[in-house]
């Protein structure tokens, strides 16, 4: 591109061939940055050869804040992975020698696969969770869904190793075993505060299961909150 400009500038044919050659002139100044960039990236991408699972967290780190784009305001994920790479760092107490790279790219994917539950400030956005991480929010609308007969409440069925009959006694005797009525009670006291974490609350059961042959009823508990409706 710049030797057709400096050739087109050279011979001087009229306004085409300056603008033509301004404009080849640009592009040999991209073609110029973008080798540069791809020369700093293959050199900050060259892999630590061994060493420990900080060295490696600091060599990705390194990447992160060179290279990627600045995360959203108070959107969680900066430390979401400070937190991932704080976790793999603690590794290096464990005094295993250390990794090579393989290990510890699956380590880091391990980690990032795994639920992190909110990744923003509460109060923003939508929060998707188990009924007992409701305790102690307050939310706009809480919507529980999976409230058909058979499934909401979940089966709660003894323990065949340690019977509730067994457990009762040993309770009796200063033990502290939950049997199957403190597990139920665990499961509709946590589906209250759910219900109840919300200015507005919607229950929804699905009619029919991915598995199941027939249609599905709605839970005794929908039915009962149902029930409590004026009208």
């Amino acid at each position: 591109c710049e030797k057709r400009a400096s050739a087109l500038e050279i011979s001087g044919e009229g306004n085409g061939d300056s603008d033509l050659a301004a404009s080849l002139n640009g592009q040999a100044r991209y073609a110029l940055d973008l080798l540069e960039f791809v020369e700093l990236l293959d050199d900050a991408c060259r892999v630590p050869r061994g060493g420990s699972w900080g060295l490696f967290c600091d060599w990705l780190d390194e990447l992160r804040s060179r290279f990627s784009e600045p995360a959203e305001d108070n959107d969680g994920s900066e430390e979401a992975t400070a937190g991932m790479l704080a976790r793999v760092r603690e590794l290096d107490d464990l005094d295993t020698g250390g990794p090579d790279f393989d290990h510890f790219t699956r380590v880091v994917k391990a980690e990032l696969a795994r639920a992190t539950g909110k990744t923003q400030s509460l109060g923003r956005g939508v929060f998707v969770a188990s009924l007992q991480s409701a305790a102690g929010c307050s939310f706009d609308s809480a919507h529980i869904v999976g409230m058909s007969d058979g499934t909401f409440p979940s089966a709660v069925r003894q323990d065949p190793l340690l019977p509730d009959d067994i457990r009762v006694r040993l309770n009796g005797r200063g033990g502290s075993l939950g049997v199957r009525d403190d597990r139920m009670a665990a499961q509709r006291h946590e589906f209250l505060t759910a219900l109840t974490s919300g200015k507005l609350a919607r229950l929804y059961w699905p009619r029919a299961g991915l598995l199941a042959s027939r249609e599905l009823g709605p839970s005794q508990w929908l039915v009962e909150q149902l029930r409590l409706r004026p009208g």
